[in-house]
């Protein structure tokens, strides 16, 4: 797992190298040199030895084309096979890549001058005896799509079906975000420089990225730090002192109660499996507020939550008339739980409309609860406590009004901006899950993996979070990465045993008392 730390877009990255060089006065060949070596021994621990590989290098005539002359250089001096493709007259490259171009040129190491398919495919005999390619085309500095000869002589390669070494990014896609946009290398690893960029972390381009190798090339971490950058990722340093050993005085009531509000005909399943999650995580005492037809099947079941029947509607929804028991259960509670299996019958809206803005205790909405007022946004700005919202891109999208590849193509920007808009966190869910904070800053999960595609598993992660936010753990977005992050810590535990394919959400409540542990 990465550990945490700053994700930077590549204007963000350009800063930071402009001051190493500038104000630092680290040289920019130093820069290129340490990225160069790191990438080496990189591909050393990936490979053990090297010594009976052959490596071809593709250039660009950038930096990163730079960067990958110096991985050439020090490759042919540990007796590897190495030659350099290059996609550019050498005269035409930048500075630096040029000094490093030259000098791998003196040390005798083949350069071939690339200028169409048809030319790189005289090669082609070399390419097959190739154990490894390294892409050095592009970088960070480019906008999708890839233009002129590069689109085929990408396709073409990535046909050859080689171990593919990006350094920085896979070439082709765009620093800052996860769409994939025309042709762009599929790397089997990425080594990139000081910090991790976006597209590492958002889907699908993270899916071409491969292994993710972070490697220091001597920024000093001041220069990152006073940038005073808003993404960061999540690790278990962030949550671990939020679990300290309970006190042998401590009762149920220490825990704090969660009043779970949701259910309905056929969706009763919903509300269990947050009040159970809530339960495993911790919570003193659950509570579960559904319709009466609901409630009589939660009471024969074996579990530890109470529950409150409550008026229906003859669809089987909560009816309005259940206004005056929800806002006395709701008197007492540590922190309230909106929408599993909530539906969205006209009269649970109307109701929703009522109570949300009686809420002083943290509240989360999930589900049904978010769908129940996408078009009544403005009741999120009377609610007195703390909101968290948890959406999946669907939810997303009828909440901004936008279509869900517009949700999908800017995940960080639009959660950011709901975030701050109406001064709440929202928690974005999918591959890489994204926690934006008021005040903007904005953090991506790296657990998790597609066998948590399933139903139910959402109801897990808002029965977690609402869980935490009873146990007044605070603040609150502590709560919320703490949840996420356990959460897909969950899911990859029990995929470990259990696989992807069969992973249900049960699952996952039945493996939190271990990874807690």
């Amino acid at each position: 797992m990465i550990k945490k730390m700053e994700i930077l877009t590549a204007k963000e990255m350009r800063e930071v190298d402009r001051k190493s060089i500038e104000d630092y006065g680290i040289p920019g060949p130093v820069l290129m040199e340490n990225a160069g070596i790191q990438t080496v021994i990189a591909l050393e621990d990936k490979f053990n030895s090297l010594t009976q590989k052959n490596v071809s290098v593709f250039a660009g005539k950038g930096n990163n084309g730079g960067d990958g002359a110096v991985v050439a250089r020090h490759l042919f001096n540990k007796k590897v096979k190495v030659e350099i493709f290059l996609f550019a007259k050498k005269d035409d490259t930048s500075h630096d890549a040029k000094i490093n171009l030259d000098l791998a040129q003196k040390m005798g190491i083949p350069i071939h001058e690339v200028e169409s398919l048809d030319k790189l495919k005289t090669f082609k005999s070399h390419l097959a005896h190739a154990h490894i390619f390294i892409d050095a085309l592009l970088g960070t500095g480019i906008t999708p799509p890839v233009k002129g000869v590069l689109q085929s002589v990408i396709s073409f390669l990535n046909d050859l079906n080689k171990f593919t070494l990006a350094i920085d990014i896979p070439s082709g896609l765009s620093s800052d975000h996860g769409n994939v946009e025309g042709k762009t290398f599929k790397a089997d690893m990425t080594v990139t420089f000081c910090r991790p960029k976006r597209c590492h972390f958002l889907y699908p381009a993270a899916d071409l990225v491969g292994e993710l190798k972070v490697v220091d090339i001597s920024i000093p971490d001041k220069i990152v730090r006073n940038e005073k950058i808003k993404v960061h990722t999540i690790d278990r340093n962030d949550i671990c002192f939020l679990f300290q050993e309970r006190k042998r005085s401590s009762h149920k009531g220490t825990y704090g109660h969660l009043l779970v509000i949701g259910g309905s005909a056929g969706k009763g399943g919903a509300a269990a499996i947050a009040g159970l999650s809530a339960l495993r995580i911790g919570t003193g005492l659950v509570t579960l507020a559904v319709p009466q037809s609901v409630n009589s099947s939660i009471e024969m079941s074996p579990i530890e939550v109470m529950s409150i029947p409550l008026p229906e509607t003859q669809e089987g929804s909560i009816d309005i008339a259940a206004k005056d028991k929800l806002l006395e259960s709701i008197n007492g509670k540590s922190s309230v739980l909106i929408g599993p299996g909530l539906s969205t019958q006209q009269e649970t809206i109307e109701l929703l409309l009522m109570i949300i803005p009686e809420i002083k205790v943290p509240l989360l909405i999930d589900a049904d609860g978010l769908n129940c007022l996408a078009d009544h946004l403005e009741i999120l700005k009377k609610v007195k406590g703390q909101v968290i919202i948890t959406p999946h891109p669907g939810e997303m999208s009828r909440l901004t009004r936008k279509t869900v590849k517009d949700v999908q193509a800017d995940r960080i920007g639009i959660a950011q901006k709901f975030a701050v808009d109406y001064n709440l966190i929202v928690v974005l869910k999918g591959a890489g899950t994204i926690i934006a904070l008021p005040d903007g800053s904005t953090f991506i999960n790296t657990t998790g993996n597609p066998g948590m595609a399933s139903a139910g598993t959402g109801d897990v992660l808002a029965g977690m979070a609402a869980g935490l936010l009873a146990q007044n753990i605070t603040p609150a977005d502590a709560s919320t990465k703490a949840a996420v992050y356990l959460h897909g810590f969950a899911g990859d535990r029990i995929s470990q045993e259990k696989g992807q394919v069969s992973l249900i959400a049960s699952d996952l409540i039945e493996v939190i008392p271990s990874i807690l542990k």
